[in-house]
């Protein structure tokens, strides 16, 4: 089910789903079902910058978000078209994006991508700092060449990633927060304004890039910078192009070169099909999980030409069929 209504700083998207799927409750809301009978849930957010500017960065507290929030927000499903960065600074929370839980403490910035699904933890205190953000409010292009991988390709490859940072860190980045905060609300033209977001904004993602993770490599050869492009690319592309031949052409490479590349920044027993195969999974599991479209709809979604090849590709990689994942998930709230 698609929340309607408003939130702030965000706009939840109307679902234009009709009955028979939404089914009224007892205190007269809508529970939306799926054809299986199962119950799903998911909250679709769109980027609103504040009411009074079109700022292209917000930075807020968790405190205040939580005020700001709908009650029906803290516990369910939460799919944003921007990006998210959350810090915490005190108590621990435990989010699960995209079916993974994350244990996160003092110190810990998780990033959660455009798309992804969340679901917040509030079942204890915790206090830090949420930016939000679109692609465009990055100083990008001007950085492309000193940086040869472009910032939204190394932020790709950060998907799912948590920085666990040291005092020093934790209290750098935080001052870059305080700096975006303040610059939101300078006495100077809304211009003036985003340039000043749009430059703390990627100071703050450098910095957070120059301590890597391991999830995070550094890009430091051209195979992560190939891989980074790949990836990037894939991000794009996953829906509409499943072979391996169409990624290696548009990188300018030949297929074994690009399984190489992979290889050498994936791990050894990781292919240009395996990370394909992968992410039409992730969105998949997605759509199967949060969704109430059919089957046959999610296939042709994904660029399968006949439903029951997208099926039989599911039950491959994952044992059971798309309609027996979806009624797992229900049945484990």
């Amino acid at each position: 089910m698609v929340v309607r209504g408003s939130c702030v700083p965000w706009q939840c998207r109307a679902d234009n789903a009709s009955p028979p799927w939404e089914k009224p409750t007892a205190d007269g809301k809508f529970q939306t079902f799926c054809e299986s009978g199962c119950v799903n849930s998911i909250i679709e957010l769109d980027f609103r910058p504040p009411s009074d500017a079109r700022l292209e960065v917000e930075v807020l507290s968790i405190s205040e978000l939580r005020k700001r929030m709908p009650p029906a927000h803290h516990h369910q499903w939460l799919r944003a078209h921007f990006y998210r960065l959350y810090a915490v600074q005190s108590g621990h929370t435990q989010p699960v994006v995209d079916f993974v839980q994350q244990d996160l403490g003092p110190g810990d910035w998780m990033l959660v991508h455009p798309g992804q699904v969340l679901q917040y933890d509030f079942r204890q205190p915790w206090s830090g700092q949420l930016v939000v953000f679109q692609r465009e409010a990055l100083w990008e292009e001007r950085l492309a060449h000193a940086q040869q991988v472009p910032l939204s390709a190394q932020l790709a490859l950060a998907q799912g990633c948590v920085w666990r940072l040291t005092p020093p860190q934790h209290e750098r980045m935080m001052h870059c927060v305080h700096s975006l905060h303040a610059d939101m609300n300078l006495d100077r033209s809304l211009a003036v304004r985003n340039e000043l977001l749009r430059l703390q904004l990627t100071a703050a993602f450098l910095r957070l890039m120059a301590w890597p993770r391991q999830e995070v490599p550094v890009p430091t050869s051209a195979a992560h910078q190939a891989y980074a492009r790949f990836i990037l690319l894939l991000e794009a592309q996953f829906a509409q192009h499943h072979q391996v031949a169409y990624y290696a052409n548009q990188l300018g490479m030949h297929d074994k070169t690009l399984g190489r590349v992979i290889r050498s920044q994936a791990g050894p027993t990781m292919s240009a099909k395996k990370c394909i195969a992968q992410r039409l999974l992730l969105e998949a599991k997605r759509l199967l999980a949060h969704t109430t479209q059919p089957v046959q709809a999610i296939a042709i979604t994904l660029g399968f030409d006949d439903p029951s090849n997208f099926v039989k590709f599911f039950r491959q990689h994952m044992g059971v069929s798309p309609l027996r994942f979806r009624q797992g998930v229900a049945s484990a709230g």
